[in-house]
């Protein structure tokens, strides 16, 4: 894909099930962020990061009284085709003009940043 796309799922299990959000999952004991970012983005997507770089860090709040930091990277380059996996019913290549609602306000603010930084 070019890169005025990005890669979403449609989350299989809840909270949010059923909306679009941006492949990701949280750490296991004793990984690095990019050692989880790497594998959740396998687990869910069937994609092999190679190379990426960071884009933010942004924080999400939910209602059972949750406080979740999430890193945000940038894939460059990858090997493999996308495939659903883990938590994901669906997988799909989106331009950046033309993406769904996302499931949770802090993908929606790491994608608006991607693309702020793009136009400038």
């Amino acid at each position: 894909m070019n890169a005025r796309n990005v890669l979403l799922t449609l989350r299989d299990v809840e909270p949010q099930k059923g909306e679009w959000c941006l492949p990701g999952g949280f750490l296991e004991w004793g990984e690095s962020p990019e050692e989880g970012g790497t594998r959740e983005l396998f687990e869910e997507t069937g994609i092999t990061a190679e190379a990426f770089s960071p884009v933010g860090i942004y924080e999400s709040r939910s209602g059972n009284r949750q406080h979740v930091l999430i890193l945000v990277y940038h894939v460059t380059q990858w090997k493999g085709e996308p495939l659903p996996g883990d938590d994901a019913s669906e997988v799909r290549w989106f331009n950046i003009t033309d993406v769904p609602e996302l499931a949770f306000s802090a993908h929606e603010q790491a994608l608006a940043h991607v693309i702020r930084g793009m136009n400038q």
